[in-house]
């Protein structure tokens, strides 16, 4: 059941490292990753690493936002990440960054 989790190790990774509010998951064959990050280099660095790996398109489903307003406002939380348990916060969104499948 984790094999997309190991496939993708340096995305989740990212996603840590850049303060992810949110979660990852895999279920149905996908990984989903969907939260919100404080700048837009951030996020591009989370699609970075998801985008080394060839298949991603068809592996991931990813929504990630950025609300500059919550830089430095939020802790992280990468044990909770990284174990996919879903942690969230009520953040306010100001930028819809991409979806998988939408260069």
């Amino acid at each position: 059941m984790d094999d997309l989790r190991r496939k993708y190790q340096s995305a989740i990774a990212a996603s840590r490292n850049a303060g992810l509010i949110g979660f990852v998951d895999e279920r149905d064959g996908r990984l989903f990753i969907k939260g919100t990050v404080p700048t837009q280099a951030q996020a591009n660095e989370i699609w970075t690493a998801i985008k080394h790996i060839p298949t991603w398109r068809y592996e991931v489903v990813a929504d990630i936002d950025v609300d500059a307003g919550r830089a430095g406002a939020f802790p992280r939380y990468p044990d909770a990440l990284l174990h996919g348990a879903g942690v969230r916060a009520a953040v306010p969104r100001t930028r819809r960054v991409s979806r998988a499948g939408h260069d």
